[in-house]
């Protein structure tokens, strides 16, 4: 086979591969996609907390929530932790860290000075049910248990506010 025949079959397997990852992303993971459309009711879990206990999304029923996604090595996770804590302590707000120890996140929350509840989902199963694909992302939950909104990347004051109004009564 030639040099030119070569790079031809090799273009050809290329395009082959992108229009296959074409269809998969854009067909099979379309309705997985369709599953946290705005009005879905939020996906149920139970996971542990930074002290060893349970926690169930049901203990949230009837308050609007925050939930939020999030790992330590994340900088702008960091920046919006202080606004999500503060928030923390007028409404329901769980973060999920994201795959990390539990020993790394007490650590982190203690040298931040954070108190809100944090939730440990080791596995990432939570992180994959919620189809989380970049951190930070935060779902906002009215009182019926609906998401009425996401927001992938960095919250900040204003932001949130909005969200917030979004859900509330």
């Amino acid at each position: 086979m030639t040099g030119k025949r070569l790079m031809q079959v090799f273009a050809m397997v290329l395009i082959l591969i992108a229009l296959s990852y074409s269809v998969y992303v854009n067909g099979f993971t379309k309705e997985k996609t369709k599953l946290l459309a705005a009005k879905q009711i939020a996906p149920t879990f139970t996971l542990t907390n930074t002290a060893g206990q349970k926690v169930r999304l049901e203990d949230t029923k009837g308050q609007v929530l925050i939930l939020n996604f999030w790992a330590t090595y994340c900088p702008p996770c960091k920046k919006e932790m202080p606004l999500l804590d503060a928030q923390s302590k007028n409404m329901a707000v769980i973060t999920v860290n994201v795959g990390e120890p539990t020993r790394l996140v007490n650590q982190f929350l203690q040298k931040q000075q954070l108190t809100l509840p944090t939730l440990l989902d080791r596995d990432q199963k939570v992180y994959t049910l919620y189809q989380v694909t970049n951190l930070p992302t935060t779902f906002f939950v009215n009182a019926k248990g609906e998401i009425v909104d996401k927001v992938v990347g960095e919250l900040n004051e204003q932001l949130l506010k909005d969200k917030i109004a979004q859900i509330q009564p």
